[in-house]
């Protein structure tokens, strides 16, 4: 369902990302991962629940690294901490974009927490350091988080959301509370 894609992650601060809702997203340096994953689009292809299935390769990401996160609607990603308060560990931004000639493309913005941080937001920050214990090396994060990303793609363009229904269900924190 996607010609090519391309990506792009830089290990440096976030001074004009955004949000659901043309929401402003400032992040500081060197706390986070901000990646954005750019592919052309069949015009045909079908991309309802693309951004939850989105979610469930950030987990398989996390997994792999020795964590485990779920999913807030529509596009957070999150855990309970010791307390049982929510915090969150990033988001995700699917944005449809027409090219000049017609053409269709996919960005998937995609936002993680690396190291302890602040900033204002509904939910406490979470991070990835935090989850699993100690400090992961840049680059063997952005690897989980391709590769995954990837996975879910090839997954996503044979099958759609059906086949990451089940998965994104277990992992969300809200199906079942009030």
């Amino acid at each position: 369902c996607c010609r090519y894609s391309a990506c792009r992650a830089e290990p440096q601060e976030q001074s004009s990302g955004r949000g659901r809702k043309a929401r402003e997203w400032i992040s500081k340096p060197d706390v986070g991962l901000y990646i954005n994953f750019l592919f052309s689009l069949d015009k045909q292809a079908d991309l309802s629940g693309f951004s939850l299935a989105v979610a469930v390769s950030m987990r398989n990401a996390i997994r792999r690294l020795g964590g485990d996160i779920g999913f807030k609607w529509p596009n957070d990603l999150v855990r309970f901490d010791s307390n049982g308060f929510l915090r969150k560990l990033g988001g995700i931004l699917v944005e449809l974009i027409q090219g000049d000639s017609g053409e269709l493309y996919v960005s998937t913005g995609i936002g993680l927490n690396l190291k302890p941080c602040e900033y204002e937001t509904t939910l406490k920050p979470l991070s990835l350091q935090e989850i699993i214990g100690k400090e992961s090396e840049y680059i063997v994060v952005v690897a989980e988080v391709i590769d995954s990303f990837v996975e879910m793609c090839r997954e996503y363009c044979v099958q759609g959301f059906s086949c990451f229904r089940d998965r994104w269900v277990d992992g969300s924190v809200i199906i079942g509370r009030n």
